[in-house]
Parts: structure tokens; sequence; C-alpha cells
């Protein structure tokens, strides 16, 4: 399995298919292997070169303690850094939840190696209200009580093998991404910078759709795809909903590229 270090982190990725590269990203505490999950792969591989690693805390990189490990410069620069050990000097985006987050980053450091956007679950307009990210307190707790809290807030519908993932990871290491992304979940000047193919998707039970949704009206030409009843962890493993939206976008963006 392929690594690459970047700033003392050992990050894992993995390449599945052929074809123009498409760089896809998880949301917090799931992994490369939430993508095999939601038939994401299965329907990307026979299109695409799919380069997917596991975000610093997660899956199978290294997870280590201390929220300056997960800041946006560090994060980003580690994508980057696995672009270039798979040999893609430029790549299409797929983010979910964080990995959208991280998407608005890249639309700000380093647009150049971007040729589409899909940004799943998310907007980059921050909490107005001003609350910390509800998720670190229970982490700090340990796996056992973050899972407790996020099944009792109806959250996410996990299946048993990414329940036994998580238990067996390390919940510091996640307490302390979460809490990094409190310095960039506010990325609002993203919007003007994402000026090459966009499509963003939500459930409309999740609440961050009314975000999404206007973050999607305020980038020129963006496509919006709504998933009817869905929250957010629903829509983060509906490949079978999503994929028949995201395959034309791709296949259209590919074109463009082509002819730039």
């Amino acid at each position: 399995m392929p690594y690459v270090m970047h700033h003392g982190v050992n990050l894992h990725y993995r390449i599945e298919g052929s074809g123009p590269s498409l760089l896809l990203v998880h949301g917090h505490t799931n992994s490369v292997e939430g993508w095999y999950e939601g038939g994401f792969v299965d329907g990307l591989q026979p299109h695409y070169r799919l380069i997917m690693p596991d975000l610093p805390g997660h899956g199978q990189s290294g997870k280590p303690h201390g929220v300056e490990y997960y800041s946006r410069d560090r994060l980003v620069g580690g994508l980057l850094a696995v672009l270039d050990a798979a040999g893609a000097e430029r790549a299409m985006y797929w983010g979910y939840s964080m990995g959208a987050m991280l998407g608005f980053a890249t639309a700000l450091m380093a647009p150049e190696r971007i040729t589409a956007w899909i940004l799943g679950g998310m907007h980059p307009y921050g909490d107005p209200s001003g609350r910390p990210n509800g998720r670190v307190a229970p982490l700090r707790q340990g796996m056992a009580a973050y899972l407790a809290w996020i099944e009792a807030s109806g959250q996410a519908a996990m299946t048993p093998e990414r329940r036994a993932r998580m238990l067996a990871t390390d919940a510091e290491a996640l307490a302390d991404a979460a809490e990094g992304t409190e310095g960039y979940r506010n990325q609002t000047e993203a919007l003007a910078r994402l000026t090459r193919p966009t499509l963003l998707y939500c459930g409309t039970a999740d609440g961050l759709f009314e975000g999404a949704q206007r973050a999607a009206s305020a980038v020129a030409g963006a496509q919006f795809v709504p998933l009817a009843g869905l929250n957010h962890g629903q829509a983060s493993g509906r490949g079978d909903l999503v994929l028949p939206h995201v395959l034309p976008f791709l296949a259209e963006a590919t074109t463009q590229t082509m002819k730039a």
C-alpha cells in the first residue's frame, strides 16, 4: 500500500482505476473505506483514476496528537503531496463534509491543481452562532462515548464494519482533527475562486442544507443536487443516489479540461 511522508505524518492512499485523475477526500471519522462501502469506487473506477488518501488521524494514516497537525495548511499540503506521489499534476476533486471543507481550501491555496470540484454535505460559511465543533467534547471522552453521542443524535447511518473501525481508532487524534476545523470553517472567499466546473450536493434533512444551497447559488455555473430526506451521515454513503448526477458532471468537466 502506498504512503507518502508530509510534515512528519505518514499518509496512506490508494489508487484504483484508470483515466483522468480524481482525488477523493473523505469526511471526519471516515476513511478510504467509505468510498468502497458507498459504491463510489465501483461506479467511478471504470472511467477515472481514483486517488484516495486517508486524512491524518484517520484510516491507515498517521495519527499525531496536537491540533497543529490538523491545520488547513498542513492538510491541504498533505493532499498535494499525495497528488505528487501519485504522479498527478492536476486532478478533479471530490470531497464530502470535512473533505469538502478542504475542497474549498484548495480553491484558495492551490486552484491551479484542481480542474473541477464536487463538494458534498458542506458550505463555507461557518457557524453563525459561534459554537465550537460539537464533536470535540464527546471525542475527548473516547470512541465509545462519541459513538453513543452520534447515534443518539441520529446524524449517522453506520454500517457494522464502519462502527468496528471507529471503535478501533484514536479518539484523541480525531478530536484534534475536529478542533482543527475551527481554523477553516469560514471560507466564504473560496466561492469566488471556484472558477472551474463545480457541483455541490447535500441531503435535505442535513442542517447544512440551506448553506450548501446558498453556496451553490453564489458560484457562477455551479450545479446543486438536493438529496431528498437524507441527513448528513446518510448522504455520505449513497453512491446509488449521487453517482447518477456526478458521472455526467465529471464527463462534461473532463471534456472542458481537454479543450482548455
